[in-house]
């Protein structure tokens, strides 16, 4: 009874053992799903041909001197700004909007939004105390353009781009009296030539950064800026460098 009992035992282990040594096999790991981030900033940098961005703002100040300021306002007076009243600072707010690629280049709907002030002292013809009493010009332009910018140039962290538009320009001037108070508009013809330098050029284009928002694109930006004479007695043409920042989104 005791030689069947223990032969028994020694038929179920070695039953038993294949069994449990299956059991604790090793599972193979489920493969790691894929980061739904950086798939977005592979397959963004891909369609955009190396540039994670399809959008631009941009913040640009520079000198600005119109050719001339001169208007009869609607109670019959007369203001001719001099030389020294018609220089100024400009500050420029764009925003570009990729419309299609072609070849190495992308096209770009753009649309600014630009500021100058000038202060203009009037002459004694007008006042009774001359040279002390003043009144200020703003001028607030919007223009819209076609922009081409090279993306596939040589070097990969300069961008050079040209544009082309027009310019509507909405000039208010204000003064202590309402005799001095004054507003009309213009139109000019725009063109712009500049070039873009990209700051984090590395680690926008790292692929390992979980968000293409980490990393933004930023560029600092030159323009030589031409506004095209209209010929009339309120006339914004010049030509001036501006500088500033862009953000690619």
């Amino acid at each position: 009874m005791k030689n069947f009992f223990i032969s028994g035992l020694l038929m179920f282990s070695a039953a038993a053992l294949p069994a449990m040594a299956a059991s604790t096999a090793t599972v193979p790991a489920s493969p790691a799903l894929p980061d739904p981030g950086r798939m977005e900033t592979q397959a963004q940098a891909q369609d955009n041909n190396g540039h994670p961005y399809d959008q631009l703002l941009s913040l640009q100040i520079g000198p600005f001197k119109p050719k001339s300021i001169s208007f009869t306002n609607w109670n019959n007076n007369t203001f001719n700004y001099d030389s020294n009243s018609m220089s100024s600072m400009a500050y420029q707010l764009g925003w570009d909007i990729q419309m299609f690629r072609l070849g190495g280049s992308a096209f770009y709907f753009q649309e600014n939004l630009s500021y100058a002030n000038f202060t203009y002292k009037l002459p004694a013809d007008f006042t009774a105390n001359p040279g002390n009493v003043s009144v200020t010009m703003h001028m607030f332009g919007f223009d819209t353009r076609l922009m081409q910018s090279w993306e596939s140039f040589p070097i990969s962290s300069l961008t050079p781009y040209w544009d082309a538009g027009a310019l509507i320009t909405l000039y208010n001037q204000n003064g202590a009296s309402d005799l001095t108070a004054g507003e009309g508009t213009s139109t000019n013809m725009v063109a712009g030539l500049g070039l873009r330098y990209w700051l984090n050029h590395a680690a926008s284009m790292n692929k390992e950064f979980p968000s293409r928002y980490q990393a933004l694109p930023i560029f600092l930006t030159a323009k030589l800026n031409q506004i095209f004479s209209n010929h009339a007695g309120v006339d914004p043409s010049s030509t001036s460098v501006l500088g500033g920042l862009s953000i690619g989104l």
